[in-house]
Parts: C-alpha cells; structure tokens; sequence
C-alpha cells in the first residue's frame, strides 16, 4: 500500500509515519515543507513540487498538513483546533 501524508514532519505526522511503519508493510511518501535529515518515509516531496508527482499509484492520503499555532501573534488562553483527513481509495 502507498500512502501519502502532508505535513509529514509535524508532531502528528512524524508520529503516526513510524507506527505505520511498525504496523504494516507499506510504503510512505511525506509531502512537507522540507526535509529533516532523519525520518521514517520512503520518499520525500516538497510543496513546491506538488504539481509533477502523479497519484496514480497512492492508495490513501492523509492530509495533516495546517497551520496548528503561530508562536508570535498568539493570543494567551487562544485555542487552536487541529483536523485531519483520511482519503481512501477503493
């Protein structure tokens, strides 16, 4: 199975690739900003590069990716919701 998961390096992202991992055989491709010199995926992709990968050959997405807090405007007791989205091809 091919999955791919945007904000790949996030707390979230980087979590869930290395239970994945530890779980099932599968092959993980990351779609982040940039890549850290270490990580649990196969391939990486960068946003810029969004436009030339083809996802013919993904079977699920898991979309992570979002702004979850902004360190410099962030207003004391403000909450920050964060979401994801699991797309499963049939």
């Amino acid at each position: 199975m091919n999955i791919l998961i945007t904000g790949a390096f996030g707390f979230v992202g980087t979590n869930l690739s290395k239970a994945i991992k530890t779980a099932f055989n599968c092959y993980l491709i990351a779609l982040d900003l940039k890549e850290p010199e270490k990580h649990d995926y196969d391939k990486f992709v960068i946003w810029n590069d969004l436009d030339n990968i083809t996802l013919d050959s993904t079977d699920s997405i898991i979309h992570l990716a979002g702004k979850a807090h902004d360190a410099i405007s962030e207003a004391p007791g403000k909450r920050v919701r964060i979401e994801f989205v699991i797309f499963v091809k049939k």
